[in-house]
C-alpha cells in the first residue's frame, strides 16, 4: 500500500498538485479510494471525502457529469478527474482519466515525493469531511492536521488500546482474557461504514497507527458476513467473513448492529462493539451485551464536527469520561444547565472541526458564548 501511495503520490507532476490544493475523493469502500487518500496526505493536500451514496440534489452521478466535464473543470479550475472503477464496465467518459491506465503507464521515480518534504504542520488543513445532511445538505466540514493527532490520543485515554491495559480491563471484569490479546495474532476491524464517513477515516487512522487489519465492505450485508448461502442454511459455525478474517472489532448504526445480534453471530467472540451514526435505545445495549458478552462497547453519534473522540464510558449510569484535551458544558439558554437538567452539549478542544468549508454563516452559528 506505500509503495502504491508513493507512485500515485507523483501524480501531482501530472496534475499540478501542490501542498494544500483540496482533492475530491468519491469512493464507495474500495483498495484504491487508500491508495488515493494516502497519496493525497503524503503531498499535504486536503481530501474532501463526498458521499458517494448522496441523491442527485447533492451529487451529480459521473454519467451527468460527462456531457459538462470540460466546462465544469474550467470553472472550478480542477486539473482532472480519474475514474478508480473503470472495471464495473459502463464505457468511456470523455474528459475523465482512468485511474487503472494512469497508474501503469507513470514510470517516475516515485522516491522523489520521500525526499521532497512537504513541511506538514499540525495547523494545515487535513481533511473535508461532509455532515450526513439530516436537517439539509451536507456540509463540509474542515479539519487540521493537530485534529487527527489528537484524535489517536484520544482513543488511546478512551478505550486503553495498548495491549497492558486492555488486559487489565478484562481482568477487572472478571471475563477471559481474550485469545488474540494472549496470542498476538493480527487480527481484524470489520468496516461496514463509509470511508467517506468521519467514523471511517478514524477507522482508518487506528488501523494505521496500531497495525490492525482492516476488513472493507463496499456496503453494509449481513448475509456477506456470515456466510454466502441463504439465511435458513447458515449454521452457527458458519461466521464467514467475521471467521476467515479474524475480526474482534466492528461497528455501526443501531440497526446493523441489531441484525448481527439477532443473526447466528450471536455469541461470536468479538471484543469490541461500536454503536453510532444514531442514539441508542437500551434495549438495543442490552440485546448487544446479550449476544456478545464480552465484548466492551462504545457509542456515539454527532461525530462529523468533534472528529469522533470527545468522552468515553464503561458503566451503564456513566455519561461519560471527558478526554484531558476537551472541556464540555450542558448548556440551556446559553446558561449553564442545573444538574438533571436536559440541555444542549457545548464541547471545546483540539479535535474541534475549524469551521464549515466556505460558510462563515454556519460557522459562526457554532461559535458559543457561555453567559453564566
Amino acid at each position: 500500500m506505500l509503495e502504491m501511495a508513493i507512485t500515485a503520490a507523483m501524480f501531482r507532476d501530472v496534475y499540478g498538485v501542490k501542498k494544500g490544493d483540496r482533492i475530491i475523493i468519491c469512493s464507495r469502500n474500495l483498495l484504491s479510494y487508500y491508495t488515493v487518500f494516502w497519496a493525497c496526505h503524503l503531498l499535504g493536500t486536503v481530501t474532501a471525502l463526498v458521499n458517494a451514496w448522496l441523491p442527485l440534489d447533492a451529487l451529480r452521478h459521473s454519467e451527468q457529469i460527462e456531457p459538462i466535464a470540460a466546462d465544469l473543470k474550467r470553472a472550478s479550475s480542477a486539473s482532472g478527474y480519474l475514474v478508480l472503477q473503470d472495471h464495473e464496465g459502463k464505457g468511456h467518459w470523455e474528459g475523465w482519466d482512468i485511474w487503472s491506465e494512469a497508474f501503469l503507464e507513470y514510470h517516475k521515480d516515485p522516491g522523489k515525493i520521500l525526499r521532497n518534504d512537504p513541511r506538514i504542520i499540525p495547523e494545515d488543513n487535513a481533511t473535508i469531511i461532509f455532515t450526513s445532511g439530516t436537517t439539509g445538505l451536507p456540509k463540509g466540514v474542515l479539519s487540521t492536521q493537530r485534529v487527527f493527532l489528537t484524535f489517536l490520543f484520544n482513543v488511546r485515554s478512551i478505550f486503553c488500546v495498548s495491549a497492558s491495559t486492555v488486559r487489565r480491563d478484562y481482568i477487572r471484569r472478571g471475563v477471559p482474557i481474550p485469545s488474540s490479546l494472549a496470542s498476538g495474532t493480527n487480527n481484524g476491524i470489520l468496516l461496514s461504514s463509509p470511508l467517506f464517513h468521519a467514523t471511517g477515516t478514524s477507522a482508518t487512522l487506528t488501523g494505521a497507527f496500531y497495525g490492525t487489519k482492516i476488513i472493507l465492505m463496499i456496503k453494509w450485508n449481513v448475509v456477506e458476513v456470515l456466510c454466502p448461502l441463504r439465511w435458513k442454511h447458515i449454521q452457527r459455525h458458519d461466521y464467514r467473513l467475521c471467521k476467515e478474517e479474524g475480526v474482534i472489532s466492528l461497528g455501526g448504526v443501531p440497526l446493523l448492529i441489531t441484525d448481527l445480534a439477532d443473526s447466528p453471530l450471536s455469541g461470536f467472540p468479538i471484543e469490541v462493539i461500536t454503536i453510532r451514526g444514531a442514539p441508542v435505545m437500551l434495549s438495543i445495549l442490552h440485546r448487544s451485551k446479550e449476544a456478545f458478552p464480552h465484548a466492551t462497547l462504545g457509542q456515539g453519534y454527532g461525530s462529523t464536527k468533534t472528529n469522533v473522540t470527545s468522552v468515553g464510558f464503561s458503566e451503564y449510569d456513566l455519561s461519560g469520561f471527558i478526554t484531558p484535551v476537551n472541556d464540555i458544558l450542558i448548556m440551556k439558554d446559553n446558561v449553564r444547565a442545573a444538574s438533571g437538567v436536559v440541555g444542549e452539549i457545548w464541547l471545546r478542544g483540539l479535535n474541534m472541526m475549524k469551521g464549515y468549508h466556505r460558510d462563515q454563516a454556519s460557522t459562526a452559528a457554532t461559535d458559543k458564548v457561555c453567559e453564566g
